[in-house]
């Protein structure tokens, strides 16, 4: 089975060597740009951390941030040209390029009048990437399949597949608060669109006892999916959308809700407490759109399930992974040893800062204007910490609010107890301009550092998928219209 691998433009059908060469080069790049890529991360507004980049490339880091086309050519091609000089920075570049899975970008869709999911309290990005994702999928699944959408968040791929494709599909989220959402949203849906009253008008009337096919393909289950689940069971306890209304499940979570967790609101029941009955002849395609951190994996692994066929994700939140899910494939776990953090840096989860997964999921082909405003961000944050830190090891991280200027700095200043003069402020402010380069040098090998670890998270699962005798691709889907454009597609053989 041809996939996307690193370094490579196109598909190709890998072998052991091609494997063994490939983590033979990332050991080298790891050991290589450590400090590089990591120090920074922990240390980023010393006065001394420019020592953790080379002099002799600092005219080349500006010179990426002249131009729009010499920082997409470095930061999103991965390319130098002539008028770069440092040896050092070409390498790293050239070095980088070698363990990039290369981005490809995908022309934007006509979205048709009909699809009305796709066109009703939705932006533009959502809408395509459904779309680009469902074209995917259905080139590569059959006609009998029943969809299990695994995290389906607000319902746009859950409502687009029942309501406008005429497909089977269970929707599926763990969280109560965002299935109540979800339920919320699709009903909305057909209040407002002629195309679904239909669906509207069996709901509100009992008069009605035929039942309108779009309502029929779609069913809500408040789960959480392991390997354990079994789809039949799963399918027999979901409830549909006439179901939801008329149980008005309009309670509130807010009161379960943890910020920046991959699981919002109070979890749903576990799937070992829903009603067992006898299996069917059912076959079911898992589905994960931006599958955060850990999900994506717990959707390969339902391949695992006799009646699921095939499974495509497009993994994202690769900050929110556990150990249980990164790395995957014994190989991988030799790098990470490589990033671990000596002494001088702070670990923080799987033996690497948490910010290197950070750096896996950012957007790699933002307009250079974007970069130079983080820069000043940077810049900023760290004249204000320098002002804080004179007389202290460590401060508490606030707000700030970039060029808020010198009478804010003092008055953060004094609301610590402490004092600092203008010229005080002003002679930091120049301290910390000899160094600004360096703050450049940083946002370009982690915006390049990120592709390369990304690229890596993604052979990892390809890999593990493998190893398992499963028919597993990394290919192309929704690229620049998604900061997460590549799929993971896994069938058995």
């Amino acid at each position: 089975m041809h996939t996307l691998f690193p370094g490579n433009d196109a598909q190709i059908e890998i072998n052991d060597a091609m494997i063994a060469e490939y983590y033979q080069k990332i050991d080298q790049y790891t050991k290589k740009y450590k400090e590089q890529i990591i120090a920074f991360c922990t240390d980023l507004y010393a006065y001394d951390h420019y020592k953790h980049y080379p002099s002799e490339i600092q005219a080349d880091v500006m010179t990426t941030f002249k131009t729009e086309r010499n920082y997409n050519m470095v930061v999103s091609q991965s390319k130098c040209d002539s008028q770069f000089n440092s040896e050092y920075f070409k390498q790293f570049i050239e070095d980088s390029h070698q363990l990039i899975i290369p981005r490809k970008l995908i022309k934007k869709q006509n979205i048709n009048s009909q699809y009305k999911s796709l066109i009703d309290s939705i932006d533009e990005d959502k809408a395509q990437q459904t779309l680009l994702f469902q074209q995917y999928f259905t080139q590569r699944t059959a006609s009998d399949t029943i969809y299990l959408d695994l995290g389906a968040g607000k319902g746009y791929l859950s409502s687009f597949l029942a309501f406008d494709c005429n497909q089977k599909i269970v929707s599926i989220e763990a969280s109560e608060k965002h299935a109540i959402s979800l339920a919320k949203r699709i009903y909305s849906l057909t209040q407002r669109n002629q195309l679904y009253s239909p669906i509207f008008q069996y709901i509100k009337d009992d008069k009605i006892t035929i039942e309108p096919a779009q309502h029929a393909n779609l069913k809500l289950a408040t789960a959480f999916v392991d390997t354990t689940t079994d789809p039949d069971v799963l399918l027999h306890n979901a409830f549909t959308l006439k179901d939801f209304v008329r149980a008005q499940l309009s309670k509130s979570m807010e009161q379960e809700h943890r910020k920046h967790s991959q699981i919002q609101g109070k979890i749903g029941i576990s799937t070992s407490q829903l009603q067992q009955f006898q299996q069917t002849t059912n076959k079911y395609t898992v589905l994960g759109l931006h599958a955060c951190g850990d999900l994506s994996v717990t959707c390969l692994r339902l391949l695992s399930l006799p009646n699921v066929r095939s499974v495509f994700t497009v993994p994202c939140c690769y900050p929110h992974l556990t150990d249980n899910s990164f790395p995957l494939f014994q190989p991988t776990h030799q790098i990470i040893n490589n990033l671990k953090t000596d002494s001088n840096l702070t670990t923080v989860k799987l033996g690497l800062p948490k910010q290197l997964l950070n750096y896996a999921c950012t957007g790699f082909d933002e307009p250079v204007e974007n970069a130079r405003e983080t820069v000043f961000k940077f810049h900023q944050r760290a004249i204000l910490e320098k002002c804080r830190l004179r007389n202290k090891q460590t401060v508490e991280k606030r707000a700030f609010k970039p060029g808020s200027g010198r009478e804010w700095i003092q008055k953060c200043v004094q609301e610590e107890g402490e004092s600092i003069s203008m010229n005080e402020i002003k002679q930091i402010e120049e301290k910390c301009e000899e160094f600004k380069w360096a703050m450049n040098a940083h946002l370009i090998f982690r915006q390049i550092s990120g592709q390369v670890l990304e690229s890596m998270i993604l052979v990892d699962r390809l890999l593990w998928m493998r190893a398992q005798k499963y028919n597993a691709q990394i290919d192309w889907c929704m690229g620049g219209q998604s900061g997460r454009g590549f799929v993971l597609w896994a069938t058995k053989e």
